[in-house]
């Protein structure tokens, strides 16, 4: 063999070596986790605006906030409504391979663990308060209330309705496996009189911990389970 052929054949094999040596050092540094994927995507910004998953780190979906993911998961893909449960291989990738202000690891999915409709998609919809911790709301005499409602936008995380006399909004800081979580709420001012009802139910939105639907009515609870508020499903 010509010395010029043989230098080339030499070089090649070390370039192939190297490059499966890469390779292998990339398989062995990547590891296995299991995420949870929330059943609906949130506004964020990146590089730029975009939409994020939610997502958890864990074998159990219990406690800890969602966190928002702005990369994306090779071979998956989602389906809102639905919470995911998944195997994923979360591999460094080394500074040539990272794309411009894109992760520095690369998300494989390995197997979808479990796919469930997500239960609290039934808050999803406007509510009339029919209870206060257990006994029914009568505004007869009470000419200048409304009825009290309560309404969810999951997909905005947001809260909003009314006391009887003032309106409210604010943000869902938690909204899953029958946690329910309140940020602070911003309220209207009005003076209402003959009625304690407003207060009532704003002190008991404050307490809120969680909740439970059944037979189209929802039942607000504080952090012992005791029922606070109970609403019926406007339609």
């Amino acid at each position: 063999m010509k010395p010029t052929v043989a230098l080339l054949v030499i070089g090649f094999l070390i370039l192939a070596v190297g490059g499966c040596t890469s390779t292998a050092n990339r398989v062995i540094n990547s590891t296995v986790s299991t995420f949870w994927i929330n059943s609906r995507t949130v506004p964020c910004t990146g590089a730029g605006p975009q939409t994020c998953l939610q997502v958890k780190r864990g074998p159990e979906l219990d406690g800890g906030e969602w966190e928002y993911f702005y990369a994306t998961i090779a071979g998956f893909d989602y389906e809102p409504g639905y919470l995911y449960k998944l195997s994923v291989r979360e591999t460094p990738l080394i500074d040539a391979e990272v794309p411009a202000d894109g992760s520095s690891i690369e998300y494989t999915l390995i197997r979808v663990l479990e796919k469930n409709h997500d239960p609290a998609l039934l808050l999803n919809d406007i509510w009339v308060l029919e209870r206060i911790a257990g006994e029914a709301v009568d505004l007869t005499a009470a000419t200048d209330l409304r009825q009290p409602t309560i309404e969810f936008q999951l997909a905005e995380q947001r809260v909003m309705g009314n006391n009887g006399c003032n309106s409210f909004n604010g943000t869902l800081q938690k909204a899953e496996q029958g946690n329910l979580r309140f940020g602070p709420l911003a309220m209207t001012r009005k003076a209402c009189m003959n009625s304690d009802v407003p207060d009532r139910v704003t002190a008991a939105l404050n307490r809120v911990a969680g909740y439970a639907i059944e037979s189209l009515r929802l039942t607000l609870v504080d952090e012992s389970g005791e029922e606070l508020l109970q609403y019926r499903k406007v339609d």
